[in-house]
């Protein structure tokens, strides 16, 4: 709060010499038509900045200002219909991380192509959906629509998962509405893995952390860690801080029970879960020196690049997704 009173007392006194300035100045020659104009956008500028920096000191960085948020939600989340209906124990729980702003975009591509084969799928969002035949619950109403409340979004959805919707899935997929999920793959890959045991599989990155962290276009944690998070990490400050980056900040929190990303490449050195688009991917998107500086393992190029036990692709366009749905689902191949 001190800091937006001392932010709103210099531009209130910027705007006051502001119109000292406008007046005097109109009472000595007409203002002309470019001048006004000039002072009108200056007069904007300063709101806008004004509007940024306020926003700076009012985000949400510690747990105890986070708590003062939870405050203020509903309890009473909007769940549609499709999504009550959902099952309450399986396999996989899919929870896909959108906005109003995609709504009529990316939203009813997931729901139209790979959502449907999670156990349990449905998208988690800030306002609720007019059609409650698409799988959602509101639970970020109340949240800021921006990058910097992505960590707390993800923070509160992981526990609201698992202690509010089911704690009876063996393993929960967070996904963000532009990823493509190949389901199959996803579950003969788990098969080789123990739910009981905290677990955390993706796609390594490695700046920021010693031991690198998973991308957040799509990650999955085993029964055990979800079990973990929402008993020691969630609302613990000493073990799981904020951090502007969302999925440093969730890798971070495990890291600190010891909980760290596992090496996800098929046997030939391939990755299953992709963090680029597919031409990204083919084209290289990183030089040679950035990719060092942010891959665990740097991919190949080309059809190289990917694996026969492909997962996941992120930054994923409405158009592609349904196109790869198009080309695995509803194309036959014959062996002539």
């Amino acid at each position: 709060m001190k800091y937006y009173l001392l932010i709103s007392g210099i531009f209130c006194s910027i705007s006051r010499r502001s119109n000292k300035m406008i007046k005097k100045a109109t009472q000595k020659t007409p203002i002309t038509i470019k001048t006004f104009l000039q002072l009108i956008l200056a007069f904007i500028a300063a709101i806008i900045v004004f509007h940024l920096i306020a926003l700076y000191f009012y985000r949400i960085r510690t747990v105890d200002q986070f708590k003062g948020l939870l405050a203020k939600l509903d309890p009473l989340k909007h769940v549609s219909l499709s999504a009550r209906l959902l099952p309450t124990r399986g396999t996989i729980f899919c929870w896909v991380m959108t906005t109003v702003k995609y709504h009529d975009s990316r939203m009813p591509a997931i729901n139209q192509t790979w959502l449907k084969r999670c156990d349990h799928g449905q998208f988690f969002t800030n306002k609720p959906i007019p059609d409650e035949f698409v799988p959602h619950t509101a639970i970020f109403e109340g949240f800021s629509d921006s990058y910097e409340d992505l960590f707390w979004k993800s923070f509160y959805a992981l526990y609201y998962t698992y202690e509010h919707i089911s704690k009876d899935f063996q393993w929960y997929m967070k996904a963000d509405d532009d990823t493509y999920l190949i389901m199959e793959n996803l579950r003969h890959y788990l098969q080789r893995f123990n739910s009981s045991e905290p677990l955390f599989l993706g796609f390594r990155l490695k700046p920021y952390l010693e031991n690198g962290y998973n991308s957040g276009g799509i990650y999955v944690l085993s029964n055990a860690a979800m079990k973990l998070f929402s008993e020691q990490l969630y609302l613990n400050e000493t073990l799981c801080s904020f951090n502007d980056y969302e999925d440093v900040g969730i890798a971070k929190c495990f890291e600190s029970l010891g909980i760290l990303p596992l090496d996800t490449k098929d046997s030939h050195g391939k990755q299953r879960f992709l963090p680029f688009s597919v031409q990204q991917t083919f084209d290289g998107s990183l030089d040679e020196e950035k990719a060092e500086e942010w891959l665990v393992d740097v991919p190949n190029q080309g059809f190289e690049a990917f694996s026969r036990e492909l997962i996941s692709i992120h930054h994923m366009t409405p158009e592609a997704i349904r196109s790869a749905e198009v080309f695995l689902y509803h194309v036959k191949l014959h062996n002539v």
